[in-house]
């Protein structure tokens, strides 16, 4: 069995968003935030598929996992961090495009509306479903690249 820090994995999410709100959040709160976004995570279809088995230990701060397909000790730490990483940007883009300013745009007159609401919301769900699309593929070219069926 093998394992990684939190650390190791907030660090990868932290690296791939830019987010000034969650910046001025105290720290025990964005670490309570980004635990509860890797358990959402971890429980998700394509990255839940991964591993033969997985826990999370919140008291420690540590990820133990089994794969399903193994390479080797180094590129499977590697790989779980940045899967993990994505899939956490994922889980904090879904409260970003339901948002209360985004919510109020589509409830308030006309003389409050910042910019065309049904576009900015249109554009958050794409970009939202694009990083979806980007893990997918990135979970599906480690498999097909180490499914035992093709040799390069």
């Amino acid at each position: 069995m093998s394992s990684l820090s939190y650390d190791e994995i907030f660090s990868n999410f932290l690296g791939n968003i830019t987010d000034p709100a969650l910046a001025k959040e105290a720290a025990d709160l964005v670490n309570e935030m980004m635990v509860e976004y890797l358990h959402k995570s971890v429980s998700g279809v394509y990255v839940r598929r991964l591993f033969s088995s997985i826990s999370l230990d919140d008291e420690v701060q540590t990820l133990t996992y089994s794969m399903k397909q193994a390479v080797d000790e180094s590129a499977d730490k590697d790989f779980v961090s940045t899967v993990l990483g994505k899939a956490m940007v994922v889980q904090w883009a879904t409260p970003q495009v339901q948002s209360k300013v985004n919510m109020a745009q589509m409830f308030t007159g006309s003389t409050k509306k910042f910019y065309s609401q049904s576009a900015h919301i249109e554009e958050l769900r794409a970009l939202k479903s694009d990083m979806e699309k980007e893990l997918q593929f990135y979970i599906l070219t480690r498999g097909s690249f180490y499914n035992g069926y093709v040799e390069w």
